[in-house]
Order: structure tokens, then C-alpha cells, then sequence
């Protein structure tokens, strides 16, 4: 009998960690053999572990999503990559392909999706939710940020955090890193630091006091 897929979860939420790892262990040729909960742990422990395959949420604590699946793919080039996220619609999809993903399942799909997903990215196959193939079909765009997000790159200009800034908004912090995903695939940059570089050199700076307060607490 053939060696098991061993995988690598990387998901912010426990519970979904838990979730999905429980779904892959039930079949006899899968096996998680590590989770992780954020950007940072995850290029140490994929290069620890080596696993066949990484299943990867887009939103996490960290660096960009598509810096991290950027540096795996050259940290960890045998290791396949299937994005599982709930944000299928706002992603760079293009960038990713590019990349060298091998499958991309909303959390919408059913459990089965995923499990489909890993054997085929191990076996050297791509499976793609249906928002992901329309994306190919219409090919790339390149759309400007949205009000919410030049909202959210004003105030990380005037050095909020996350948490001021989803308390402003009225937001769970995963939208906020959501958004600042999103901003930094869109400017192109690799994180906070390069965003406000990016937004000082077309001079945006502080906004003015009677569209946005000063940070609370």
C-alpha cells in the first residue's frame, strides 16, 4: 500500500483546522501531519516537514497571501499548493496560477471538494471552484480599490492598527486583513510598510479630520 498524502492545514480559525483536518484523516490515503495558524509559522514548519501537500486560507496573520504562497512555492518547491478560502470573488486569481497553485476550493463547496482537490494536486492535476474558473474565462482585470479599501490604506497611513481600524469600521479584524490582502495585491507591494511608501509617493496623506477620527483608545 502506497505512503498516505501527508498534509500541511494552514487556517486562522481552529475550528476549521479541526474541522477539515478530521475530514482528511478519515481516508486512508490522507494524512495531516501539521496546522498552522499564521503566515509567519508556516514557511518554517512547510520547510520542516515537507509536506505533499499545503492546504492554504488566503486571510491570515502574517504577510500577504501571495507573498506567502510566492515563498513556499521557492522554499518548498515539491510541496502542492490548494488554496481553501472564503474569498474567492476578491482574489488575483491570475496571480496565483502564476504562482503555480495547483487547486483553489471555495469554503463553500462541499467537504468532498476538498478532498478531491488534494489528490488531484499531488497526483499533478488542478481542480478549481466554479468562481475561479469564470475568473479564467473572463481573464485577468485589474480593478482600482474599492471605497472600503482606500478607507482602510488611509488609515493604515495614519498608522492605525488592525484592531482601531475594525473597531472604526465597524469590522471583525479578518475583514480588515482581508481588505489589506486585497490592497497589497492590487498596489503590487508586500506589505504594510511598502502600502504607505506607495500611497506617500502619490501624496496621500493624513486624511483630513472631518472624514476620519483620530484612532480610538
Amino acid at each position: 500500500m502506497a505512503a498516505p498524502i501527508r498534509i500541511l492545514l494552514a487556517d486562522d480559525h481552529p475550528v476549521m483546522r479541526d474541522g477539515i483536518s478530521h475530514i482528511l484523516n478519515r481516508e486512508p490515503d490522507l494524512e495531516v501531519v501539521g496546522q498552522v495558524g499564521d503566515g509567519h509559522q508556516l514557511l518554517n514548519v512547510c520547510e520542516s516537514i515537507r509536506p505533499d501537500v499545503l492546504v492554504l486560507d488566503l486571510v491570515m496573520p502574517g504577510p500577504p497571501a501571495l507573498l506567502v504562497v510566492g515563498k513556499v512555492r521557492e522554499a518548498c518547491p515539491e510541496t502542492r499548493i490548494v488554496i481553501f478560502s472564503a474569498y474567492e470573488s476578491y482574489v488575483d486569481f491570475q496571480e496565483l496560477l502564476r504562482l503555480g497553485i495547483s487547486a483553489f476550493v471555495s469554503k463553500d463547496e462541499r467537504p468532498e471538494v476538498v478532498i478531491q482537490a488534494v489528490r488531484a494536486a499531488h497526483a499533478g492535476s488542478t481542480l478549481f471552484s466554479a468562481p475561479m474558473l469564470q475568473q479564467l474565462r473572463d481573464g485577468p482585470v485589474k480593478e482600482p480599490l474599492t471605497q472600503r479599501e482606500e478607507e482602510v490604506l488611509q488609515m493604515v497611513v495614519r498608522g492605525w492598527t488592525n484592531d482601531h481600524i475594525a473597531r472604526e469600521l465597524g469590522l471583525t479584524e479578518r475583514t480588515v486583513r482581508f481588505h489589506l490582502t486585497n490592497i497589497y495585491a492590487k498596489l503590487a507591494v508586500s506589505g504594510r510598510a511598502e502600502a504607505v511608501a506607495w500611497a506617500a509617493r502619490r501624496g496621500l496623506g493624513r486624511p483630513e479630520a472631518k472624514n476620519l477620527s483620530d484612532p480610538p483608545g
